[in-house]
């Protein structure tokens, strides 16, 4: 069944890159398009909040990820400035790096 799927496919790929633009298959397809196109569009309208609604959740589950490790910065800085605050400038464990 497969096999015969697939040379038929291949025999309809030929005769439509064979024939002329005015031909039988392109006629079908022109013909098919125009049935179709506005199916397309219409699905395409009904489903755009779907669509937005998951990249509304991405971007979400990105913005907390960016959260989190822009706490974890904060929490860095926080505690470097914490010793800056008790380390006399001048003394060997100064961070400031003028001892």
């Amino acid at each position: 069944m497969l096999l015969a799927l697939v040379l038929l496919s291949l025999l309809l790929l030929t005769a439509y890159f064979g024939e002329s633009p005015n031909g039988r298959l392109h006629s079908v397809q022109r013909g098919f398009l125009t049935v179709v196109s506005p199916l397309q569009d219409g699905a395409n309208k009904a489903l755009k909040p779907v669509r937005n609604l998951f990249g509304w959740v991405g971007e979400t589950l990105h913005a907390k990820s960016q959260r989190d490790a822009l706490r974890k910065q904060l929490d860095v800085a926080t505690g470097m400035l914490s010793i800056n605050a008790f380390v006399p400038a001048g003394l060997p464990g100064d961070p400031r790096g003028r001892a």
